[in-house]
């Protein structure tokens, strides 16, 4: 039985008290002592990226997780600290790629919607005696801010947002202000490393939208288990640090085997993070080095496979009826301008029939062939 929280695609999250089953998670019975606690009769791979079944599963040293297209079962450990962190990054991740989503809807509907306002057609421009074809709607509204902003150059010093226009009015600001090209170079600077880093912020979330949610929760996870291994290094030079004190004194009789002896924690120690990192390594070495297994991670491009293996033959079925209606109105109008409705339109339906059966797979056979 096992302590669970359901985190969904949605952005919903649902913490179970009741245990839950091997049965109710969906586990296969093999993949149960993946999951289980360790034990002195069995002891179970601490490293594990495997996909079975159309799932995901997760096991390090601090994550236990089962993960699917829509849905991520994190299973609790002993440690209820790092169960609520590995939570909170969960959720976290989840709640930015839906505001990518949701912001990249917006500017879809924008988009569309400016479109609608400046269709896009031939642009004609008197002064220039010439039509110039506009690209989108964005460009006409780029071309409209350059005029505004050259029609207020005077009124330049007015404080505006973060990015490339930013810049051009700090720098225009301190100018007008009679500031010195250094104060001008600094503001320049300052608004420029803070477009860079708006640019950063807006590239990253472009981004997020288009990863998929299992894939967003294997890398908070992978995440989550670097920076485990980084506080047990940080633990190992604490340990370190407070034992090379007592080593620097000077030596006195008898002393040294109590100093040998302060080391065997720190090597104990040390041989258990090793064998750790060595086994998560080995683990995500193998899934990318299986091409297979790397496929087999995609679990959303799989549902999209899966519906377009689904689509396709309604789609073929549409296409083989109009392809029949297209035979007969064919036939007709073959008629029709024949002169001869008879020869006509059996050379139109033969034609249709023909068409019909090469969609199905069939191929006329040479001349001369006999029939099976």
């Amino acid at each position: 039985m096992f302590q669970v929280i359901e985190f969904y695609a949605s952005g919903a999250a649902m913490e179970e008290y009741r245990p839950r089953s091997p049965q109710e998670l969906g586990l296969h019975p093999r993949d149960v002592t993946l999951f289980a606690p360790i034990s002195r009769l069995a002891a179970p791979q601490r490293a594990t990226i495997a996909v079975h079944d159309g799932k995901i599963l997760v096991k390090t040293e601090i994550v236990k997780a089962i993960i699917t297209a829509d849905k991520a079962v994190l299973i609790k450990g002993r440690r209820l600290k790092d169960t609520h962190k590995l939570s909170q990054a969960i959720l976290m991740a989840n709640e930015q790629r839906l505001m990518a989503l949701r912001k990249h809807e917006e500017e879809q509907q924008q988009l569309e919607a400016t479109r609608g306002l400046f269709p896009s057609s031939a642009v004609c421009s008197s002064t220039m005696g010439s039509c110039e074809r506009a690209a989108s709607a964005a460009d006409l509204l780029r071309l409209a801010d350059k005029g505004a902003a050259k029609r207020g150059g005077a009124r330049a010093g007015r404080q505006h947002g973060s990015g490339s226009a930013g810049l051009v009015h700090a720098a225009a600001a301190a100018a007008a202000g009679g500031a010195s090209s250094a104060g001008a170079q600094a503001a320049a600077a300052a608004a420029a490393s803070a477009g860079d880093e708006s640019a950063v912020r807006s590239a990253a979330g472009s981004e997020l939208k288009d990863v998929p949610f299992e894939m967003l929760v294997l890398e908070v996870l992978l995440d989550a288990t670097a920076e485990y291994f980084y506080t047990k290094v940080q633990h190992l030079n604490w340990m370190l640090e407070s034992i090379a004190a007592d080593l620097r004194q000077p030596s006195q009789p008898g002393g040294a085997l109590d100093r040998a002896h302060q080391l065997i924690p720190i090597q104990k120690f040390l041989t258990h993070v090793k064998n750790d990192v060595k086994e998560t390594c080995e683990a995500i070495q193998a899934a990318l080095e299986d091409d297979e297994t790397l496929q087999d991670l995609c679990l959303s491009w799989h549902l999209q496979q899966k519906q377009h293996t689904r689509w396709v033959p309604v789609e073929l079925q549409r296409h083989g009826s109009g392809a029949a209606a297209g035979g007969d109105l064919g036939l007709i109008s073959a008629g029709s301008s024949n002169g001869n409705g008879t020869a006509g339109g059996q050379q139109a339906a033969a034609g249709a029939d023909a068409t019909q059966l090469t969609g199905l797979g069939w191929r006329p056979r040479a001349a001369g062939a006999h029939a099976d």
